[in-house]
């Protein structure tokens, strides 16, 4: 895979986001930006992105993952009916889905 530069927001000014395709069951194709961590052990979507391709986030199985941010916290359930792309490269097939609740 070729190196990820990111949105170039204007001439040398690159932002950490890019164009990307969920492939969902049924052909279903969502494209969605996404932020770039090069060191990210895992891939993490909102529920609200995996909700709008028919998949519901209360079919997932519960996950041990807990986690917490500025305004909430959120829980993550395993979704590995998707595929992430990035233009012709796989990035992820198993991805955790994050639902944001206020704390």
């Amino acid at each position: 895979m070729p190196r990820i530069e990111g949105t170039e927001l204007q001439p040398g000014v690159f932002f950490p986001a890019i164009s990307v395709a969920l492939h969902g069951p049924g052909n279903h194709i969502l494209s969605v930006m996404a932020l770039i961590d090069s060191g990210a052990d895992r891939t993490i979507i909102p529920a609200e992105v995996l909700e709008a391709i028919g998949i519901p986030y209360a079919s997932l199985a519960l996950g041990a993952r807990q986690g917490a941010g500025v305004g909430g916290g959120f829980e993550t359930r395993t979704c590995s009916t998707l595929i992430l792309k990035w233009r012709e490269w796989e990035i992820a097939r198993e991805i955790e889905v994050a639902e944001f609740r206020k704390l």
